[in-house]
């Protein structure tokens, strides 16, 4: 028979499953709001902050409850541990979701956005790192989070292209200015959701194995 604790701990993996797949959509949608400039959805994303807000706080207190009343070992303790690092790297993407659609709705209203695939590009690989770092968590299955350090090098090298790019086109026309300056900055965020993404993979895998990596 199931334990109260054990079942506690199951009803608690699902709400952070649930804040996983929030943040995912968040980033989603709100690179498409920017790529594309769709007012719409970027609003979708900015109607969610307060849902990752609310989720983060009750995770939080609940595997804090679980740890005083039941001072769990081993396995469940690691699990337990987990939970309360990687709800922080969740809160952090889905923050940066954030500011990605409303940077975008900044340029939708200024009448300035001009579409940018480049930076759709980047975010369906950010977007999919953070996706793998999720669905680890839910399944406990490592494997598809192996290649980190390799997408993390990529997410790297298109930023730093971004930024000559984006530097060439500012120098060429003050106009560009205002445009590249947002594309710079969500290209950052970018960057530090595939860095939350990794830390996320090393907190799983030391869930699952036991064993402490450092993704780099």
């Amino acid at each position: 028979m199931k334990s109260r604790f054990h079942s506690d701990l199951e009803d608690l993996t699902e709400d952070v499953n649930e804040m996983g797949q929030m943040v995912c959509m968040m980033l989603n949608r709100s690179v498409a709001a920017f790529a594309d400039g769709d007012r719409e959805m970027a609003e979708w994303v900015l109607e969610r902050k307060g849902e990752v807000s609310r989720l983060d706080s009750l995770i939080e207190d609940e595997a804090l409850r679980l740890l005083v009343l039941h001072q769990p070992m081993a396995r469940d303790m690691r699990r337990l541990a987990t939970i309360l690092k990687i709800i922080t790297y969740m809160e952090r993407i889905g923050r940066y979701g954030k500011n990605i659609a409303s940077a975008a709705l900044d340029l939708i209203d200024s009448d300035q956005h001009t579409p940018m695939p480049k930076i759709a590009t980047m975010g369906s690989l950010a977007g999919g790192m953070v996706k793998d770092a999720v669905d680890a968590f839910e399944s406990g299955d490592i494997r598809p989070m192996m290649d980190f350090a390799s997408r993390d090098d990529e997410l790297d090298r298109m930023r730093y292209d971004y930024l000559r790019t984006a530097l060439e086109e500012m120098k060429a026309s003050a106009c560009n200015v205002d445009i590249y300056s947002s594309y710079l900055m969500v290209a950052r965020y970018l960057e530090r959701c595939g860095d939350n993404a990794c830390k996320m993979a090393e907190k799983t895998h030391y869930m699952v194995t036991g064993r402490r990596i450092e993704i780099r």
